[in-house]
């Protein structure tokens, strides 16, 4: 265990000594006419990493605020629970049981045994009326 260790820390320091090598080859075979700002630099990969400037908090904490114009304005915690759970599509195998039941409540509303009565979501009724006013026929 010891040997690999010290195996691969020599392995280290070749890669090390190589890439110091070809980086320092890199930037004396590029003329000085052609040089921009983004002059080769010399990276060292194994470099420990300094906690200098390391933030004490890992988030930020911002202050909840107190809104009470006329808006925007605080929504209430229940309804900032619901908006962060996970949305159902209308093909989610969950939601299949509330359109029927949905279904049911436009026949009993409507007063039809029709079983092409559905719920639809879309604007002026979903219908090609055409012309003005919202509405429209559909089917």
């Amino acid at each position: 265990m010891v040997t690999m260790t010290m195996a691969n820390a020599a392995a280290r320091a070749t890669n090390n000594l190589r890439s110091k090598l070809l980086t320092q080859a890199a930037a004396a075979s590029y003329s000085s006419s052609a040089a921009s700002s983004a002059m080769a630099a010399e990276v060292v990969i194994d470099a420990p990493v300094s906690d200098a400037n390391k933030l004490d908090k890992c988030h930020f904490e911002i202050p909840e605020p107190l809104m009470m114009g006329p808006g925007p304005s605080n929504p209430y915690p229940r309804a900032n629970d619901a908006m962060s759970k996970a949305l159902l599509g209308h093909m989610h195998a969950p939601m299949f049981p509330l359109m029927d039941e949905i279904q049911t409540g436009l026949k009993y509303i409507l007063q039809t045994e029709n079983k092409a009565t559905f719920g639809l979501s879309a604007s002026g009724g979903g219908g090609g009326g055409g012309g003005g006013g919202g509405g429209g026929g559909g089917g």
